[in-house]
């Protein structure tokens, strides 16, 4: 027979479970209220220049730092192995060899044109390229990163993507970049050390972005006449994309700048009418999301409503962790608006959002984003007129 707990012993159990199981999940719940997992990396980059201070002041410590903006060596390797993957599809153009010349000649070379040209298949496949002759290429977000990851005595290509915002400039991340210019500039004069980046034209051509002057230094801009898709080289991208099917298009080369985004994305839909969509791809996309209402689908309707309640920037978390108030709403109404319950798991929604994936939706580091700002402002149009 079991003998009775001593007062002490039994204090010390219900001391033991409230420390052990109680607390750790009433101070995520409070936590989660005050910092909403939501919108954590949007806090902490609009708090990065104090929390850095923090840093230098030894304050907060490596450790702490490095769970804060994580950045492992190993989810880098995974990253460049998708690029090598996706680079097997890559058409090598007189803009991509252009860009390749310009890096190695130049320690900050910037990539501009409007969404859907290729910018970021040529800003990957110029990094792969460099990674062959012994740079260790970093993908990166903030200034910060550059500064940690800096090695005096190594090649290394920091390569960014959409710099300081997808569709305009974004003044956070430019309070970010600001103080780190002068920094990186005397990083960059080190031989060794370079950086690619890939903006959007209305990002560069904002007259805020002049202060970031250390990506002003060498241009490469995909719409101007030396770098533009030629017609064979448009044809080539047709034949690896469209295989069979590429003579069918060849009146529609010079129709939209967006031409290689629109044959990868009739690669991955091809039962739909490929005269119909490369003539007129928003008024096929329009067809589709009638089909969608017609045959019930009403959650993938849904989905893609909150494509623009959430300015094409759905975050995973969103759909599978904790939401505060006013994220659950927009939620619970779009559900409403879109005629399914209020009460749809999320987790639903976020199974209709991967269906989309490279038809109408990318995921990029747990972001599920419309493929380009053009797909936003159709379907911003399309949904308000159902």
């Amino acid at each position: 027979m079991a003998s009775r707990l001593t007062q002490e012993e039994e204090n010390y159990v219900r001391m033991s479970l409230l420390l052990t199981g109680i607390s750790p999940r009433a101070a995520r719940v409070l936590f989660d209220c005050e910092f909403a997992p939501a919108y954590l990396d949007s806090s902490l980059k609009k708090e990065y220049n104090k929390l850095r201070d923090l840093q230098k002041r030894r304050i907060i410590n490596q450790q702490q730092w490095n769970l804060l903006f994580t950045r492992f060596p190993t989810q880098i390797n995974q990253k460049l192995v998708e690029w090598m993957e996706n680079d097997k599809m890559f058409i090598t153009t007189r803009a991509a060899k252009h860009v390749l010349k310009c890096v190695k000649e130049n320690s900050s070379v910037t990539i501009t044109a409007c969404s859907g040209v290729g910018k970021t298949a040529i800003l990957r496949h110029v990094a792969l390229q460099m990674s062959a002759e012994g740079y260790d290429v970093l993908p990166i977000r903030d200034p910060g990163d550059i500064v940690n990851w800096y090695n005096p005595n190594k090649k290394i290509l920091f390569v960014i993507d959409d710099l300081c915002g997808n569709y305009s400039l974004d003044q956070t991340d430019m309070k970010v970049w600001e103080p780190f210019i002068e920094q990186i500039t005397k990083i960059l004069s080190n031989t060794f050390a370079k950086i690619i980046v890939a903006c959007r034209l209305q990002v560069y051509q904002d007259d805020k972005f002049k202060s970031l002057s250390v990506f002003k230094s060498c241009i490469c801009n995909l719409l101007s006449d030396g770098m533009c898709l030629s017609k064979a080289e448009k044809k080539l991208i047709a034949e690896i994309y469209l295989e069979t099917k590429a003579p069918d298009i060849s009146d529609c080369y010079d129709l939209y700048d967006c031409f290689p985004l629109l044959c990868k994305l009739y690669q991955a839909n091809p039962s739909l009418n490929i005269k119909d969509f490369f003539h007129k791809p928003f008024s096929v996309y329009e067809a589709e999301i009638d089909k969608l209402q017609e045959k019930g689908f009403s959650s993938k309707y849904c989905a893609l409503a909150l494509c623009v309640m959430f300015n094409n920037n759905v975050k995973e978390d969103i759909l599978t962790g904790e939401v505060n108030e006013d994220t659950r709403v927009i939620i619970e109404n779009t559900c409403e608006a879109c005629k399914i319950d209020r009460g749809t798991s999320r987790l639903k929604l976020q199974e209709e959002l991967n269906s989309f994936i490279h038809t109408f939706l990318k995921r990029e580091q747990n972001i599920y984003k419309l493929f380009m700002i053009k797909f936003l402002t159709f379907l911003c149009t399309t949904l308000d007129r159902k």
